[in-house]
């Protein structure tokens, strides 16, 4: 019965543990105006390209979709996320 006991209390700490460090995790700063964005419903692409055909890839979304706005590349630097 000791041994249910321990395994029962150590579950339980775990969890409590894994609780309290999900819940203080906050968006990081950068990623705040996209969240606003989502919640007004708008459609927020983030896309993964090589600097040389950065033009490219926005002539092309440019031409086949002009009702959108290519926003451009994250002013923070590449790579935005490490």
């Amino acid at each position: 019965p000791w041994a249910g006991i321990f395994i029962l209390v150590a579950t339980l700490c775990g969890a409590a543990v894994g609780a309290s460090g999900s819940w203080g995790r906050a968006y990081p700063e950068e990623l705040t105006p996209l969240r606003d964005r989502l919640k007004r419903d708008d459609v927020v692409m983030m896309v993964d390209v090589a600097d040389e055909r950065l033009g490219q890839l926005e002539d092309a979304i440019k031409s086949r979709h002009p009702e959108i706005r290519v926003q451009g590349t994250d002013p923070a630097g590449s790579p935005s996320f490490p």
